[in-house]
């Protein structure tokens, strides 16, 4: 391999995209086209996820303060570095877990509770718990817990678009680089409920590929280019940390298990994927706990 193509490969192999597809989207929001050359413009723009990023990058780099007075007026939007204060949680990162049972790995979720119980655990940040592939983030209103997936997306932003290469790494311990997908579970109700009743996307409303459906209808209504099948894609590759915000948002027990239910299955279905939930206590009981998901 010349120094030219490693370098090409290197760069693919950053954001975890094949090198053998015809199309790689590079951390620095170029294209690269290495297939036959009959692409059309707007397949070609369907593989960029450029516009995708900088407009959830927008959205999720700021804390928006409703009523603060400053000076002669309200200062309502302030940058989310500035504003941040690290979390922290009791309990063990999943590296600790498996130096403690490295023959148990598939099994640590249903492990935890015994191995801290035998080792006991500490204060730790917050961010060193994405080492569970599946996380669930109880906590009260006010806690953080928008404000800390929001943060974790705006960084995974930095890191695609080469504005911090290095943000997922140093802020956030993950060695690879995911795609960021952050869900507002409100917003997916809603979506379903308005596709199902127009009968479209699939049948079952707990059925996971709802997510890239539900991606892919946002991006396209919003110009930001990406289809359904990119983010369907992005998730078999297990390229993606998918982020559901606000499950006790549901408005009712029966959409709050539902989902749930869809949460677990795509876990499974994209299981080489990275799932964070957020959802306050006196939602999350019952049937609507997540089985398989860490929760702290």
């Amino acid at each position: 391999m010349s120094k030219d193509d490693k370098s090409t490969h290197d760069r693919s192999a950053q954001i975890g995209r094949d090198a053998n597809r015809s199309i790689i989207a590079t951390g620095d929001g170029n294209v690269f086209n290495l297939g036959s050359g009959q692409e059309t413009p707007d397949q070609l723009r369907r593989t960029d996820p450029h516009k995708y990023l900088r407009d959830l990058q927008a959205n999720t780099s700021f804390i928006d303060i409703r009523g603060l007075q400053v000076g002669s007026g309200k200062a309502t939007r302030f940058p989310i570095d500035e504003l941040y204060i690290t979390l922290t949680t009791t309990g063990m990162p999943r590296a600790e877990l498996r130096e403690v049972v490295p023959d148990e790995d598939d099994d640590i979720p249903a492990s935890e509770s015994r191995i801290m119980a035998e080792h006991g655990s500490g204060r730790v940040e917050l961010h060193e718990m994405l080492q569970h592939p599946r996380l669930v983030i109880v906590g009260d209103p006010g806690s953080g817990k928008t404000t800390f997936v929001r943060r974790i997306a705006s960084l995974l932003c930095r890191s695609w678009l080469g504005d911090e290469a290095d943000a997922a790494k140093q802020h956030l311990g993950l060695d690879d680089q995911p795609l960021p997908v952050f869900i507002r579970v409100s917003e997916l109700l809603a979506h379903i409920a308005a596709a199902g009743s127009r009968q479209q996307g699939p049948l079952c409303p707990e059925a996971p590929l709802w997510i890239p459906h539900f991606l892919g209808t946002s991006c396209i209504d919003s110009g930001l280019e990406l289809d359904e099948a990119y983010f369907q894609e992005a998730l078999e590759s297990g390229n993606c940390l998918v982020m559901l915000d606000g499950l006790d948002e549901a408005p009712t027990d029966e959409q709050r298990k539902s989902i749930s239910r869809l949460a677990e299955q795509a876990s499974h279905t994209f299981g080489r994927c990275r799932f964070v939930v957020t959802t306050r206590p006196a939602a999350y009981k019952h049937e609507v706990v997540l089985s398989g998901f860490t929760q702290v």
